[in-house]
């Protein structure tokens, strides 16, 4: 999208402030009280400067308003006046092929942002493209029940990965099946015995490797997920167990269950790192798995996170900077669950860190 000229004068907190107010209206108005609540929240200044901001994209032409004394907006509704954007030569051949093809008027407007993936195309290419997508929307040619990269390569010119590049609304206007943007397959890689006292559940790959050389897979029943997160595994089990995209158990070691024995066992525990997002994890996989319990192993890393030393801030030289869950999300009626945010609101603490000794000491158990 380009910069409207008007906006070149403008303060930096005015252009930051423009930006935000074209993400936070769906349409052309927003509400007065919802703008001026909203922008001094996402761009941390008081209202003073807030009202400073739209004064000044008021004066720019880029607020349309009933002014009062201050140039502030007088009444309830703000209209926002949306920069103009120029159509380049590739993005108006996608959109003349597209309007001349066969797809339904839902799936072409659906497909028009697609273009930003296709500028490098040939418009002969371009008409192929669209012709295979009005195939396979069509139920002609490759079936649709088979895993999304082979559907996507074996119907739309040798390519893999088109169909995981389509955005959920084109999926659902071209009635393809959402699950055929799924990447590659996920694997779910397991140990235990045949008869296991609890089920772990376990986020990282080397965490898993440090629980199977722990010995703890001789009692306990030990899941991983690789290649999609925990979080997903209870959307997974719950979902798509039956279907072609299913996760693939994998055995590491011992000779455990099948996924769904293992998910459905009577203790079923989370090791995670101590962090927001592993409390995240938690509630998406409590929601499927009712009876998910943290993992005793918690009570170790718990002790860590008091230790400058064997602990970390959310810091990007620890990967934790992305981590942006408000902790009031979080927080529930569980004690436990408000215990280790308590914990890890500041400071974080990765799974790895746990030796084998205490995972084979605390692992058999629930953190209470």
């Amino acid at each position: 999208m380009e910069k409207p000229p008007e906006l070149a004068g403008c303060s930096p907190i005015g252009q930051q402030a423009y930006a935000y107010v074209l993400k936070l209206a769906s349409g052309k108005r927003i509400r007065t009280s919802k703008l001026m609540a909203d922008l001094g929240a996402r761009l941390r200044i008081d209202q003073v400067e807030v009202k400073g901001a739209v004064r000044e994209l008021y004066r720019a032409k880029l607020l349309i308003y009933t002014p009062d004394r201050q140039d502030l907006p007088a009444d309830g509704l703000v209209e926002i006046v949306r920069p103009q954007r120029t159509v380049g030569p590739a993005e108006e051949r996608w959109l003349q092929i597209l309007g001349q093809s066969a797809l339904s008027p839902e799936a072409k407007v659906a497909l028009e942002p697609f273009y930003a993936k296709v500028t490098d195309l040939a418009s002969s290419d371009m008409t192929s493209l669209v012709e295979c997508l009005v195939a396979l929307s069509s139920g002609g040619g490759v079936g649709l029940d088979g895993a999304g990269f082979n559907v996507s390569a074996r119907s739309i010119m040798g390519g893999s990965k088109v169909l995981s590049g389509l955005d959920a609304k084109a999926m659902q206007a071209l009635r393809l099946p959402a699950r055929l943007k799924n990447s590659s397959p996920r694997y779910v890689v397991c140990a235990g015995p045949s008869i296991p006292v609890a089920t772990l559940l376990i986020e990282n790959p080397r965490a898993f490797e440090n629980a199977v050389c722990s010995g703890l897979g001789k009692s306990v029943a030990l899941v991983c997920t690789y290649g999609f997160g925990l979080s997903y595994l209870g959307q997974a089990w719950t979902q798509e167990m039956h279907s072609v995209d299913r996760p693939i158990q994998i055995i590491r070691d011992g000779k455990p269950g099948t996924l769904s024995q293992l998910l459905q066992a009577e203790n079923v525990y989370l090791w995670a790192d101590l962090d927001l997002a592993a409390l995240s994890i938690y509630k998406s996989l409590k929601s499927a798995i009712p009876r998910l319990k943290f993992s005793a192993i918690y009570r170790v890393m718990v002790e860590m996170a008091k230790d400058l030393k064997q602990s970390h801030p959310y810091a990007s030289v620890f990967e934790k900077d992305g981590q942006t869950t408000s902790p009031s999300t979080i927080e529930t009626n569980d004690p436990i669950v408000n215990l280790l945010l308590e914990s890890c609101v500041f400071r974080a603490v990765d799974q790895e860190s746990v030796s084998e000794g205490d995972i084979l000491l605390y692992g058999e158990r629930s953190l209470n």
